[in-house]
């Protein structure tokens, strides 16, 4: 392996990381809908469920920006990635809203995780 492919390898590697965690941001979406009519919960209640994943992904971005730099980013972004596994469990194995927006909090600061450690 040369000197120029070795230099590539993380800057690939934390692209593949970045492109996982928002594609899993996205992944429950189609669920909903399916989640809304077994659970008879309303429209209002599914849009929370949106919007709180907004809301966990700026935390990490505005107060945890600096974490990277203090313990290192990969130590980060493994948190970040541990954080998204468990939401999806989470997501997949949720009995009801509540646990969807659980779920969805920990998606986000997982997300914001990664992101902000990555664009560091």
């Amino acid at each position: 392996m040369d000197s120029t492919s070795r230099s590539w390898t993380p800057f690939v590697l934390m692209a593949l990381v970045v492109a996982a965690a928002l594609m899993s941001s996205a992944t429950p979406s189609p669920l909903y809908v399916d989640y809304q009519e077994a659970w008879g919960t309303s429209g209002a209640m599914i849009t929370v469920v949106y919007a709180v994943y907004a809301l966990a992904v700026l935390v990490p971005l505005l107060l945890l920006g600096r974490l990277s730099d203090a313990i290192g980013r990969r130590p980060v972004v493994i948190t970040g990635l541990v954080l998204l596994v468990l939401s999806m469990a989470g997501l997949a194995a949720a009995p009801s809203v509540a646990w969807l927006i659980a779920a969805r909090v920990v998606q986000g600061l997982g997300v914001g995780l990664v992101t902000g450690s990555a664009a560091a």
